[in-house]
């Protein structure tokens, strides 16, 4: 009797621990299905919002009340090279000066003047700025990047790429190092249409390039307004962070007696650059390689990529460590014994430049092995190697 008794002890505890285990089971399938849910719910939502193609919906899907203050004070003061009011109010003043004095820039100006002037004028500013600047400006307005047009696209300076070519427009977005937006002078900044234009094309880089954090600007010629954008950390999804609006040029009060008798061609003259933005907008163009936060190509500034002799044409392949690109000769490039076409190899990371360092070594072995495999004919030369 006792025996059976414990018996049927034995077989309530493993019912027990039988249950136990089933509510557990079913426990965590409840928290598998949870995390499913939710990946569906980000997929759907990243589907969503990059099929947006108005710029308003994508301000009140992905942008509103998710928009931060942004003090571009405190972060330029604090990371820039540049600090030097001699040299601002020597070379830079005096080139924005000549910029303001012109008598057909009259406001209202258009969004394609605006694009073309105020993109005339910063590579005269990156002319300027040469070595305190790591910057290339490029006019990208008529140029499509994963289906977007962006006004302007700064990339490195030693990057050579023709976007006259369209073949070229796919591997410039590889590129990018920060963009800039320009709408007319009659057009508010402020419009979250606007906002959530430049806050999509943040987004488009971010996920073209599998980046972290990217900066930009967006201006009118009246004001200007610098953005922040970083992606939301196990998410595809962004934080937003913009400045408020700096004013760009002061004007004389229109109620001065001597104004009203001059015409609009002298009136322009007494429109005068407002220097505590200029220097802003200048630091922003001469901060170190780090705070623009590049880095999906394992590239500075001044790594040597051939670009006095070749441009990159195009991507030719995409690996786990480094991207290809097609280099092709120069126009201008007279020398005889320079390929016409060439590839270019540019890893990732540091560790994967660690790993190509020792590719080249092996190559250059093959190449001098004496065997009838003709090694040496699929790698002709190899023209230079570095970290890069």
């Amino acid at each position: 009797m006792a025996e059976d008794n414990d018996d049927n002890k034995t077989e309530k505890i493993l019912q027990l621990q039988l249950r136990l285990l089933i509510e557990q089971e079913k426990t965590k399938q409840k928290e598998i299905d949870i995390v499913i849910q939710q990946e569906k719910n980000k997929t759907n939502r990243n589907i969503e919002l990059s099929s947006l193609r108005n710029y308003q919906d994508y301000y009140d899907h992905a942008v509103k009340g998710n928009i931060n203050p942004l003090d571009i004070n405190s972060l330029l003061n604090s990371n820039s090279y540049f600090d030097d009011d001699d040299y601002f109010d020597n070379h830079i003043a005096p080139l924005i000066k000549a910029y303001l004095n012109d008598p057909s820039l009259n406001l209202p100006i258009p969004e394609a003047d605006i694009q073309e002037r105020f993109g005339n004028l910063i590579i005269q500013f990156l002319m300027i700025l040469d070595d305190r600047t790591s910057l290339k400006y490029l006019t990208t307005c008529n140029t499509t990047i994963e289906g977007r047009r962006f006004d302007s696209s700064f990339i490195y300076k030693n990057i050579n790429i023709n976007i006259n070519i369209r073949k070229q427009f796919r591997c410039l977005g590889d590129f990018i190092v920060c963009i800039g937006e320009y709408k007319s002078s009659e057009d508010s900044i402020a419009n979250t249409k606007h906002i959530g234009q430049v806050c999509q094309y943040f987004d488009s880089i971010l996920k073209l390039q599998r980046r972290q954090k990217i900066y930009g600007f967006l201006t009118n010629f009246v004001y200007i307004k610098f953005f922040y954008v970083e992606k939301k950390k196990d998410s595809s999804l962004c934080n937003y962070y913009q400045s408020y609006n700096f004013e760009m040029f002061n004007y004389w009060s229109q109620t001065s007696p001597v104004v009203p008798s001059m015409t609009t061609a002298e009136q322009a003259n007494y429109r005068y650059l407002n220097k505590d933005t200029w220097k802003l907008f200048t630091k922003f163009l001469t901060m170190n390689t780090d705070f623009y936060e590049y880095e999906t190509l394992y590239i500075n500034p001044h790594d040597y990529l051939f670009a006095n002799k070749y441009n990159i044409r195009k991507k030719l392949g995409n690996g786990a460590t480094s991207m290809v690109y097609l280099l092709v000769k120069n126009e201008d490039n007279l020398l005889i014994n320079d390929l016409h076409q060439c590839v270019i190899k540019i890893c990732k990371d540091d560790e994967s430049a660690k790993l190509f360092i020792n590719e080249v070594k092996i190559i250059e072995k093959l190449r001098q092995l004496n065997i009838s495999n003709q090694f040496d004919k699929f790698f002709e030369n190899i023209l230079d190697s570095s970290r890069t």
